[in-house]
């Protein structure tokens, strides 16, 4: 993320401007293809980030350049209540508060 604190964190750790692409995401496949270039990427980390963040893009570059992905998926949830839709959201809210 292209924060001031983030920036400040990667100066204090002796990372010049050069070395940083201060850019906020999600790219496209040829944008990502270029900052894994740059970056002499031999391997791409990235979280589970879904259709917004991102990820098949990111998968797609990593596959042009013939570079592993590596994806951290996000840790199961057990919420206590999960609706599919806009009906169900609804029946639920007037079953638990009666309206």
């Amino acid at each position: 993320m292209p924060t001031p604190r983030v920036l400040e964190t990667l100066s204090a750790a002796g990372y010049s401007a050069a070395q940083i692409d201060a850019l906020q995401g999600p790219f496209s496949k040829d944008l990502n293809v270029e900052l894994f270039k740059r970056a002499h990427a031999q391997v791409v980390v990235t979280k589970e980030s879904g259709q917004r963040g991102g990820i098949q893009e990111k998968i797609a570059a990593t596959q042009a350049l013939g570079i592993p992905c590596v994806i951290i998926r996000r840790p199961p949830m057990d919420y206590p209540e999960v609706v599919g839709n806009l009906a169900e959201l609804t029946t639920q809210l007037e079953v638990k508060y009666g309206r």
